[in-house]
């Protein structure tokens, strides 16, 4: 069942089937982007205001749902313009998961948008060119890496949206137990040396980006634009965080959208 409702001064498109939830000061060319996006063939959920829950129906992760009010489904207003009533059932739905995040001007804070997709902050104002840079990066394959410590809860638990993959790494050769090397963390060069220098990781790694590579073909053909892998070790600190920065490094040059980040960064 859905929790915490709220709402945000917001518009919401469904772009592809991917959930946009665009924010931004008024008048910054929320209503106006989103009638471009119609104008083209994708749906608009809401406009100005959009109602948001937590969708629980799934005990093992939370989904950002926005819908809209009921008294301003199908209506567009965007600034010095009269209300444009859109054909309901050709340009609109009352409802959608949320996959991405983008705004103009400071980024917006609520729990609510932790697991967020944030593509690309606008920094420049609304443009007639605004919709076609929207559409090439939601289009475009973005891929997130995230290393993680199974000692500090399993990813498939709490409120981890759109995970594809979990591979495990705690196999590889483990520098914990060196206590020069203990207190450094994967993104450190000598914990990097070590691991470079280990013919056992390195075979590890790279059978990790094969695997990776073929997973990543197969979920494009799926037209999949959100592609979310997890490498756990662990503790989350040396050998998932060097295979995240070195795989982040080796794809990056081949897909033009690739992120990383560590879960247990706090732990470290």
């Amino acid at each position: 069942m859905p929790i915490s409702p709220t709402s945000a001064h917001a518009n919401l498109v469904v772009i592809s089937g991917v959930g946009v939830l665009i924010m931004g000061p008024s008048k910054s060319g929320k209503s106006q982007l989103s009638y471009d996006l119609i104008q083209q063939g994708y749906s608009l959920v809401a406009d100005d205001l959009v109602l948001l829950s937590l969708d629980s129906t799934d005990s093992t992760q939370q989904k950002l749902i926005g819908r809209c009010p009921e008294s301003g489904f199908g209506k567009l207003k965007i600034h010095g313009q009269p209300i444009v009533d859109l054909t309901p059932e050709k340009h609109c739905v009352r409802e959608h998961t949320i996959d991405f995040l983008v705004y103009w001007g400071d980024r917006p804070q609520s729990f609510l948008f932790k697991n967020l997709k944030i593509i690309n902050p606008f920094a420049s104002p609304y443009s007639n060119q605004t919709s076609q840079e929207l559409l090439k990066l939601i289009q475009t394959p973005n891929i997130f890496l995230t290393s993680f410590g199974f000692k500090f809860g399993d990813p498939n638990f709490g409120l981890n949206k759109n995970l594809d993959l979990i591979l495990d790494i705690r196999d590889a050769p483990n520098p914990y137990w060196n206590t020069k090397l203990r207190p450094y963390s994967g993104e450190d060069k000598i914990i990097q040396e070590f691991f470079l220098n280990s013919q056992d990781m390195m075979e590890k790694i790279n059978l990790l980006e094969n695997q990776i590579e073929n997973f990543i073909k197969n979920k494009l053909s799926e037209k999949s634009c959100l592609i979310s892998i997890w490498i756990g070790c662990t503790g989350g600190k040396h050998r998932s965080v060097f295979a995240v920065v070195e795989l982040a490094k080796r794809l990056g040059s081949k897909y033009p959208c690739v992120r990383f980040e560590h879960r247990d960064r706090y732990q470290w």
